[in-house]
């Protein structure tokens, strides 16, 4: 897994603004205190303007030829996941094609991106260039959101309309 949180029963987590790049099996495991199976867990993660970029990778151990999963909950029932305006691609279980508001399901198109289907060394996923390219379809498509970062990663002004992910073209 790429992450894992434990999620206080009753609260609310916000990521936003990221670009992930994984052949890890699960990108977020996500769980409540307490028990598994305790009961319910009314918390909610809101997912905006990310990119989730997948890749397979057949030398893990766990040897599946399966995209990486993009989301799993654990332990109880009543953590809503909430999805806006991000890119899926390469992964499963996430909101493509249905589900969410505004979300995208084709490649990011992002500056010298290994080909889909691929398995890219490590070393080429340790120096990825997270910077979409011109005719990327995150640009213009993010959601303009209470604490919109004012700059991209590299310090770039959010443009208007922003772009989903962390880096603007």
């Amino acid at each position: 897994m790429m992450f894992a949180g434990v999620i206080p029963s009753g609260s609310t987590w916000t990521i936003a603004n990221n670009s992930f790049v994984t052949y890890q099996p699960t990108v977020f495991v996500i769980a409540c205190p307490g028990p598994t199976g305790a009961g319910t867990c009314p918390s909610t993660v809101n997912f905006t303007d990310n990119i989730f970029l997948g890749y397979l990778n057949l030398s893990s151990p766990f040897k599946s030829n399966q995209a990486p999963g993009l989301y799993y909950t654990f332990g109880t029932v009543g953590i809503n996941l909430v999805t806006s305006h991000n890119i899926e691609f390469g992964v499963r279980n996430g909101d493509c094609p249905t589900g969410g508001t505004g979300n995208i399901c084709l490649d990011p198109l992002l500056v010298s991106e290994p080909a889909p289907g691929t398995i890219p060394p490590e070393s080429t996923l340790d120096n990825f260039n997270f910077h979409l390219t011109s005719n990327s379809p995150a640009v213009g498509a993010g959601a303009t959101y209470t604490g919109l970062p004012a700059t991209d990663y590299y310090g770039t002004p959010t443009p208007n309309p922003p772009v989903i992910g962390a880096v603007a073209p």
